[in-house]
């Protein structure tokens, strides 16, 4: 069991005035059996005039909220207590269905029950099916070879085939241009891995959070300056996973599990990122993101 705290900041300097301001959140981490939110708190400077929460169709815990005054700043804020137990210490790789056994459990069929997991198959707005996802995905999905261990193997390769970006760039790369230039953020990592798993006939869910460092420090801290804050990696469906979807990071090459903190999940980034705005003036932005999570004693 791990006790994480979380502080996400980010501040928004507009060159103009922005006179009308939309934002929808996904800052407030999701409730379930392995992971429990046990306090929140989301601080907005200039204060809202509209601010509501709901939950979204994937089951995302989300804020929309609305600012008319003038403002030429921003400040979002978001603190959270977790209390992460294990998911995957039991789970073995090897005993799971073949791949070929999970992608015909997904296939439409009028005698068969609907299987929910399926909605994930279908290309999404940022993860287009493409011929070299499925060249790229082959390899690892052998005739026969258990689920988990073809995943595991996929995982692996996109962490040494594939160069992370930790630098400031583009909000949304083409997945076709992640591929050419086989370098991109964690959210394109994720994308490429989820694109292979679709060519492949599997369920596949983007999911956003973010990550105790796995190299064993307390502290992982990120001040980049750009839209990619948050970590993100892969949600496969795996029958025999608990709560049946199997969470693998790319990027560090593991498990995603005691030291992940999920946010939101999707289709893909464009479902689940963090905060999403829409502005009437403002002219050009810059943006600021400061992350800290650590793990403390309660």
């Amino acid at each position: 069991m791990k006790h994480l705290h979380i502080e996400h900041r980010t501040l928004f300097h507009y060159q103009n005035d922005v006179l009308l301001a939309h934002h929808l959140a996904h800052l407030r981490p999701i409730k379930t059996m392995w992971q429990k939110p046990m306090s929140y708190q989301l601080r907005v400077d200039p204060l809202p005039d509209v601010q509501r929460e709901d939950q979204d169709v994937f089951g995302n815990n989300r804020c929309f909220f609305s600012i008319i005054q003038p403002h030429r700043e921003l400040s979002v804020t978001a603190c959270s207590d977790i209390q992460k137990l294990p998911q995957y210490s039991d789970f073995n790789a090897a005993e799971t269905s073949s791949w070929e056994v999970v992608k015909e459990s997904l296939t439409y069929s009028l005698d068969l029950p609907y299987q929910p997991a399926s909605e994930f198959v279908w290309p999404s707005p940022l993860v287009p099916w493409l011929p070299e996802l499925r060249d790229y995905a082959k390899p690892s999905f052998t005739r026969g070879k258990p689920l988990a261990l073809a995943c595991l193997d996929l995982k692996r390769r996109i962490h040494a085939d594939f160069e992370v970006d930790n630098t400031p760039g583009e909000l949304h790369t083409s997945l076709a241009q992640v591929m050419q230039r086989r370098r991109g953020v964690s959210q394109d990592l994720a994308h490429v891995m989820i694109g292979c798993l679709r060519a492949m006939g599997l369920a596949a869910r983007f999911v956003n959070g973010y990550v105790l460092d796995v190299i064993g420090q307390q502290e992982l801290a990120s001040d980049r300056g750009s839209h990619q804050t948050t970590q993100a990696w892969v949600s496969v469906y795996c029958p025999q996973a608990p709560g049946l979807w199997l969470d693998l990071d790319p990027v560090n090459d593991t498990i995603a599990d005691i030291s992940h903190v999920c946010l939101a999940i999707g289709r893909d980034f464009s479902d689940a990122s963090p905060l999403r705005s829409i502005l009437r003036g403002g002219g050009v932005r810059s943006l600021r993101s400061e992350i800290q999570v650590r793990e403390t004693q309660l």
